[in-house]
C-alpha cells in the first residue's frame, strides 16, 4: 500500500520533544447526538453534477493515514448535497472528483473549502464549481527500450520564467503501468515539466514502488531541468506522447533494526514505521514515506528499496499520545544496513486552560470548545516545514 504524503506533513514524527495536550471539559449537552449540517451544490460549467460524492474530513487529518470521514453525501439530480449529524469542529469539505479541478479554498492548501462548524450549526450555500482537468500521458522505457513498470511520475508546475510554482497535486499519486504507460489527469491550466527518477544529491524515498533506482530524467530524455520541454495545458486539454527514456537502474539496499523503549531497551511490537531522506549533510528531510508494515514481536523492522544517501527511520502514528520516537539516522553507501535502533521515549507535556477575558457574550463563549490549539515543535533532525501540519502525524500506539 502506498502511503506517501507531502513533505510538510511530517511535522512531529521525528523526535518531537514536546507533546501538546489540550483538555476541555464538555458539557452534557455537547455529548448529545450531533445535529450540525453542511449543504451546498456541485456544478460543472454551469450545469449540476448528479451522483457526485462529497466528503467531509477533519482538518487536522488531511495529511494523516487515518482519514476517517465524519460524513459523506451524494448529490441529487440538481447537484445538491447535504451532510448531516456533523459534530462541532474544523473540517475540509469537497467533492471527490479526481479528473476535475476542485477549487482550493482551504487553510491548508488542499482542494475543497474549510468550514468551522458549531454545535448544532447549519452551514448552507457551500457550493463548488468544477472545471475539467487537463491530462498529460506518455510512456517510460529503459535504455533497452523495455517498459519501466511501477515508477512514479513527477509533475512540475512552472511560471512564465520557468520557475517552479510547486506541485499541482501529490506527484506520488501517479505511476507507470505494466506497459510503462502513465496518465496524469485533473491538472489545472498552466505550464508543466515531467520527470521520472531521483534528483541528484537530495535523496528520495520510495515506498511500495517496484523496480530499481533511476537517475532523474525529464521529457524529452534530458537530465537537466533547464533543458526539459515545457508542456502548455489549457482547461480540459490533453498532451500525449510525452515519453521518457531512462538510463540503467542502479542497485538498491535494505536497512533493518528494532524499535525499542529507550529506558528499558524493551522491544516494541506492532508499531508502524517509516523513513525519510536527509538532504546532503544537512538535518532537513527531503522526502519521506511509509507503508502499513509494523514492527514484529521482537520489535524488528525492515526498509527496502534504499538508494545511496543519508536517511532517518522513525515510528509513525495517527493520533496524539504522550511519547515520541527518536529517529535512527543512517547512511547507505555500498552495502545493506543492520542494527538500527528507533528509540521511543516519554515526552513532556503542556496543559492549561483556554479562556476569553474580553467579553461575556454567551455566543462568543459558546465557541470556546471550537478553539484549535496547536504547538510548534522544532527538532535537531529536521525542521518543521509548515506549522499547520503539526497535528497531522503523531504516534498511534501506546507503549506496553
Amino acid at each position: 500500500m502506498r502511503a506517501l504524503s507531502r513533505t510538510a506533513a511530517l511535522s512531529a514524527i521525528l523526535a518531537a520533544s514536546v507533546t501538546f495536550s489540550a483538555r476541555i471539559t464538555l458539557s452534557q449537552e455537547s455529548r448529545k447526538e450531533p445535529t450540525g449540517s453542511v449543504s451546498g451544490r456541485v456544478m460543472l460549467e454551469g450545469r449540476p453534477v448528479p451522483r457526485a460524492v462529497v466528503l467531509l474530513t477533519l482538518a487536522d487529518r488531511v495529511f494523516s493515514p487515518d482519514r476517517t470521514l465524519p460524513a459523506r453525501a451524494t448529490t441529487d439530480e440538481e447537484g445538491r448535497y447535504r451532510l448531516t449529524r456533523v459534530p462541532a469542529g474544523n473540517y475540509t469539505v469537497g467533492p471527490s472528483a479526481p479528473a476535475f479541478v476542485v477549487p482550493t479554498e482551504t487553510t491548508i492548501g488542499q482542494p475543497g473549502k474549510s468550514v468551522t462548524l458549531g454545535e448544532g450549526e447549519e452551514v448552507t450555500g457551500l457550493d463548488f464549481s468544477l472545471t475539467r482537468g487537463a491530462v498529460i500521458a506518455g510512456r517510460v522505457t529503459d535504455s533497452d527500450g523495455r517498459p519501466v513498470i511501477d515508477q512514479r511520475v513527477s509533475v512540475m508546475l512552472i511560471d512564465d520564467h520557468g520557475q517552479r510554482l510547486g506541485s499541482a497535486f501529490n506527484p506520488f499519486t501517479f505511476s507507470t503501468d505494466d506497459r510503462g504507460a502513465y496518465r496524469v489527469y485533473g491538472l489545472i491550466p498552466g505550464r508543466y515539466k515531467i520527470s521520472v527518477g531521483d534528483p541528484p544529491g537530495i535523496g528520495m524515498v520510495r515506498v511500495g514502488f517496484g523496480g530499481g533506482v533511476y537517475a532523474r530524467t525529464f521529457h524529452p530524455d534530458v537530465p537537466e531541468e533547464s533543458k526539459a520541454a515545457v508542456i502548455e495545458l489549457t482547461t480540459g486539454s490533453e498532451a500525449t506522447d510525452v515519453d521518457i527514456k531512462l538510463g540503467r537502474a542502479s542497485k538498491t539496499y535494505v536497512a533493518t533494526g528494532r524499535v525499542l523503549e529507550a529506558d528499558t531497551s524493551k522491544p516494541l511490537a506492532n508499531l508502524q514505521y517509516g523513513h525519510g531522506a536527509l538532504i546532503g549533510q544537512q538535518t532537513n528531510i527531503g522526502s519521506y514515506g511509509w507503508t502499513n508494515n509494523r514492527s514484529n514481536s521482537n520489535g524488528e523492522f525492515r526498509i527496502e528499496g534504499l538508494s545511496r544517501g543519508r536517511f532517518a527511520a522513525f515510528v509513525v502514528a495517527t493520533e496524539q499520545v504522550d511519547f515520541y520516537s527518536e529517529p535512527a539516522v543512517f547512511e547507505v553507501s555500498e552495502s545493506d544496513i543492520s542494527g538500527l535502533e528507533i528509540k521511543v521515549r516519554r515526552g513532556s507535556s503542556i496543559d492549561g486552560v483556554a479562556s476569553i477575558e474580553w467579553t461575556n457574550d454567551p455566543d462568543v463563549l459558546a465557541k470556546l470548545s471550537r478553539l484549535e490549539l496547536r504547538a510548534l515543535v522544532r527538532t535537531t533532525v529536521m525542521r518543521l516545514l509548515k506549522r499547520r501540519s503539526l497535528n497531522s502525524v503523531l504516534l498511534r500506539e501506546s507503549m506496553k
